[in-house]
């Protein structure tokens, strides 16, 4: 057992060894740090090699190295950092002497700063800064760069440095004055307030920024004025928002905005910091909305938007009130003139008006992806569903094709085929099919061309018309060419690879002119005289000496009058050819050259072919020259002239345009009572208007007996008569008005005008609506009565005008009532004709 000597115990040497060992390891450890610090010194060590925790625990011998300026150490930055760090933890006065006593400028704000958070720090400060010292403020103020403090106890702490922190305010260092305002504001005498007035046109934004958040306004009307300045004219948005934030938390009660006294500047500076709860500004935000400057109709409906505003507006769209939908339509329009559109997110697409909306708002603008579903929802809807839905369709095709996504036009080129028996939609699909997206619907065209009734064919055709030849020309040719087609479909090719006007594809044409009827052989040469004419005239020559008869045939008709008239002799050999086709179009030919005299068509009238015969008469009455008419009537009312040629002067007749052609047949039926059986069907034929005029006008002129033989014409004729029997009805004799009406009734005309008050197109419904009025019988002026709860404002202003030109007591009585409508427009229309009646019907 080990023998200690004296008094030392085991337990106490137990106790002491650690302390012993401690002390000689920081023995141990200084020794080596001043051996490294005097290796630095001698430049055999370098400076950096000293570590972070041997400067602080050591900092008396590094304050003595500091204090030599011979010394590596000599104001290290980073020993200051570690200093301020120090300080900054663990607040120990020392470190703020060390860094006060060698790092005074440098770290003059951190020091300052950490004293604002302790009381003894505070007053070491106050002591150190001295009663007079301006340019130890100043280098204070400079190294606080602008940042926030506790200005409020920096004011406690610099209480007898007032007058030095309002020269500050003069310095030419913006964060200089920060600092000296920041502690300014909080004093309240009259030269510090004085003072602090003066900053809120300090150049130095955050100065202004601080005062508008700290400064202390005696007079509350004073004070608003001053931050309602700020805010419309200040020009930091930061400052701007500031003061906005001010005036609606301390002055909300004085705001009064009169956007009237605004520049376009200072509004668009209000915009920009409009609170979003407030009605006032809600208010200013719809009137701005409506503003021609574009970038305060921006700034107002980015507003408008983030309230909310909007998004109701769309919501609240209904076309059962149209001055309501129109004014929110108009906002609407404006906020997407300059791509605010985020409300299209809440749209309710299950409703009439904002599906109408956004297809007025969508055009040329907006994210494809609204048009997108634009598209979807409108084509997946009924096109006649309600009195809209037609003028839904149609709106949206439009903006569709002029802006729309390729998948836009995919659908819209489902709609081809859907709707290929409805004229209407069909004009309305292909009539604005944009130029950049025409190849989408190159396979539905030529479907539709090949399968498609006449009126969409014909459709197709003139929409082809305008394609770019590029894209369809080796389709054109290829189903042209291609003898297992249907005749109509190699037809409608040939018309549209004529209307291209290509040169190099007129000998194909020219050789294909077989396909066409006389009709579109005649209209085709205006497009002939668009190409080459030399080389047509070429290619005719070959034609013409060819042994084709159909050639013949085809090229006579379709030549264009400045090539036909170099084949006039030609024309006048084929009058003489076996083939009577060719005849009558030689004969047709001479008549559109003005070739055809009465003194070399009269013997065409005893051709063997009573067709020939037929056009022969016929093109002889249109020339209305003197002496034709009596030798044509002569052949008709000849008792010695066959009947195969009385036969022929008659179809001639039916199909002549002249005026006294329909004159010298009624005559003649008139006295052959034993013919009319016969005949009387065949004027039936014809439906053009000028011909309709005529049978009329005979018919009036007519006996009793007559007439009755000749309602069958009318009946058959039904839609065809309704311009001309319509103005008849207003001029005829009460006898004949009555028998009018009554072939109109037979022919079930009333009926379908009846049901043509509840044809979706107001358009239709206002011509429904004339016509009824022109026939006047109790049946139709019930009908009109009922017309005049028609939802459309344009249909009831249509009954007036159609009122008016009725005048009856009836149509008065109607006026009166219409006088009381609800639509403005409709009122204003039925008082001036009632008007217009009183006078005419005072002078009568």
């Amino acid at each position: 057992m080990l023998n200690l000597p004296g008094d030392i115990s085991p337990l106490w040497l137990l106790l002491t060894l650690p302390v012993i060992v401690w002390l000689l390891y920081r023995l141990i450890s200084r020794l080596v740090f001043l051996n490294r610090i005097g290796k630095i010194h001698r430049g055999e060590l370098y400076a950096g090699s000293l570590k972070k925790r041997e400067l602080i625990r050591y900092y008396k011998d590094v304050e003595k190295k500091l204090s030599d300026p011979e010394s590596p150490l000599y104001k290290r930055q980073e020993i200051g950092d570690l200093w301020v760090d120090r300080l900054i933890q663990t607040g120990g006065i020392k470190w703020y002497h060390l860094i006060s006593k060698h790092f005074a400028g440098e770290y003059l704000y951190p020091c300052f700063m950490h004293s604002l958070k302790g009381r003894k720090l505070f007053q070491v400060f106050q002591e150190n800064l001295g009663d007079n010292d301006i340019q130890t403020l100043e280098t204070l103020g400079s190294s606080c760069s602008s940042l926030p403090f506790d200005g409020k106890t920096a004011s406690q702490m610099l209480w007898e440095q007032k007058k030095l922190l309002r020269e500050l305010t003069l310095s030419s260092k913006g964060d200089v004055r920060y600092f000296a305002y920041n502690i300014l504001v909080h004093y309240e005498d009259d030269l510090s307030l004085k003072t602090v007035s003066g900053g809120f046109n300090d150049p130095h934004m955050p100065v202004r920024r601080l005062l508008v958040d700290e400064a202390v306004f005696e007079d509350r009307e004073q004070g608003y004025a001053i931050l309602e300045h700020i805010l419309l004219n200040d020009p930091s948005r930061n400052v701007r928002l500031a003061a906005a934030g001010r005036v609606n938390k301390d002055y909300g009660d004085l705001k009064k905005i009169d956007p009237s006294l605004m520049s376009t500047e200072q509004a668009l500076h209000y915009l920009s910091l409009m609170e979003a709860g407030s009605d006032q500004d809600e208010n200013l935000a719809l009137d701005f909305l409506l503003s021609e400057e574009s970038s305060l109709v921006r700034e107002a409906a980015i507003y408008l938007e983030k309230k909310g505003v909007l998004r109701r507006y769309a919501q609240e769209l209904h076309l059962g009130d149209k001055t309501d939908f129109e004014r929110k339509y108009k906002l609407l329009s404006k906020a997407v003139s300059v791509n605010v559109t985020g409300f299209f997110q809440y749209f309710p697409w299950d409703r009439e008006g904002p599906i109408m909306a956004a297809a007025r708002l969508l055009v040329g603008r907006g994210d494809l992806k609204w048009l997108q579903k634009l598209a979807e929802t409108v084509f997946s809807r009924d096109p006649y569903g309600t009195e809209n839905s037609l003028e839904i369709y149609r709106t949206a095709v439009k903006t569709i094709d002029g802006s729309g996504s390729d998948e836009c036009h995919r659908l819209k080129a489902l709609e081809l085929k859907k709707h290929q028996n409805d004229p209407l939609l069909m004009e309305v699909l292909l009539e604005s099919i944009p130029p950049e997206r025409e190849y989408y619907y190159l396979d539905d065209l030529f479907f539709l061309l090949e399968n498609g009734q006449d009126f969409c064919r014909q459709l197709v055709r003139e929409r082809l018309f305008t394609y770019e030849p590029s894209l369809i020309l080796t389709e054109l040719t290829e189903q042209l060419l291609n003898e297992e087609n249907v005749l109509s479909f190699r037809a409608d090719i040939l018309i549209v690879l004529a209307a291209l006007h290509l040169d190099y594809t007129l000998q194909m044409i020219l050789e294909h002119l077989p396909l066409l009827d006389e009709e579109e052989l005649l209209n085709l040469s205006s497009d002939l005289d668009q190409f080459d004419q030399e080389k047509l005239r070429r290619l005719a020559v070959v034609l013409f000496d060819s042994c084709d008869s159909d050639i013949h045939r085809t090229l006579t008709f379709a030549l264009p009058l400045s090539q036909g008239i170099l084949f006039r002799e030609r024309f006048f050999k084929f009058l003489s050819n076996r083939d009577w086709d060719l005849r009558r179009a030689a004969l047709i030919k001479l008549h559109s050259l003005d070739e055809l005299k009465v003194d070399n068509g009269l013997p065409l009238l005893n051709d063997p072919d009573e067709r020939v015969r037929a056009t022969a008469v016929s093109l002889l009455m249109d020339l209305d020259e003197e002496g034709v008419q009596e030798v044509i009537g002569e052949l008709l009312f000849s008792k010695d002239e066959s009947e195969n040629v009385k036969k022929a002067v008659i179809s001639g007749l039916i199909n002549s345009d002249s005026n006294g052609s329909l004159d010298l047949l009624f005559d003649y039926l008139s006295r052959n009572e034993g013919k009319r059986g016969k005949i009387i069907p065949l004027l039936a034929g014809r439906r053009d208007k000028v011909y309709v005029e005529g049978l009329i006008r005979n018919f009036v002129k007519s006996d009793p007996a007559f007439r009755k033989e000749l309602k069958p014409i009318f009946i058959a004729l039904g839609m065809a008569m309704d311009e001309p029997m319509a103005e008849l009805l207003r001029k005829q004799s009460s006898e004949a008005r009555k028998l009018i009406e009554e072939i109109l009734e037979e022919g079930g005309y009333t009926d379908k005008l009846i049901s043509a008050l509840r044809n979706p197109d107001q358009n239709e419904r206002i011509r429904a609506v004339e016509q009824l009025i022109s026939l006047e019988n109790r049946e139709t002026l019930k009908a009109v009565f009922l017309a005049a709860d028609d939802p459309s404002g344009a249909v009831r202003v249509g009954m007036v005008r159609a009122l008016e030109k009725l005048n009856t007591e009836g149509s008065s009585k109607l006026l009166k009532e219409l006088c009381e409508d609800p639509d403005k427009k409709v009122r204003t229309f039925a008082f001036w004709a009632l008007e217009r009646l009183e006078n005419r019907n005072s002078k009568a």
